[in-house]
């Protein structure tokens, strides 16, 4: 069984999932789909949310919860996958599937 870790982390003045497997790591930027221009000073890293001073909070974190729960399904529903496969599953443009074709989010 892999022990693949999610986590939301700020990485160089950006918002990034981290998906590590002991000490490999990949980042996903997460900026580009949140909405207007949330402020990183409102992240609470303990909780990985926006506070409630954000704008936008509400919808950001639905937005990266949702995002999240993308690698999360994925590393229950094909646990043979390598770190690496599962952080290039996700694309900008959609989910790509295990024959290589898109799928719309």
């Amino acid at each position: 069984m892999n022990m693949i870790r999610l986590r939301y982390i700020i990485k160089s003045g950006s918002l990034v999932l981290r998906i590590s497997e002991r000490k490999e790591r990949y980042y996903k930027n997460v900026m580009h789909m949140l909405v207007g221009k949330p402020d990183l000073k409102y992240w609470d890293a303990t909780r990985e949310r926006f506070t409630y001073r954000d704008t936008s909070y509400i919808e950001n974190n639905n937005i990266l919860e949702q995002f999240k729960n993308i690698y999360r399904n994925l590393t229950i529903e094909f646990p043979q996958l390598t770190i690496r496969q599962t952080a290039s599953f996700y694309n900008r443009h959609g989910i790509i599937s295990m024959n290589g074709t898109t799928k719309d989010r």
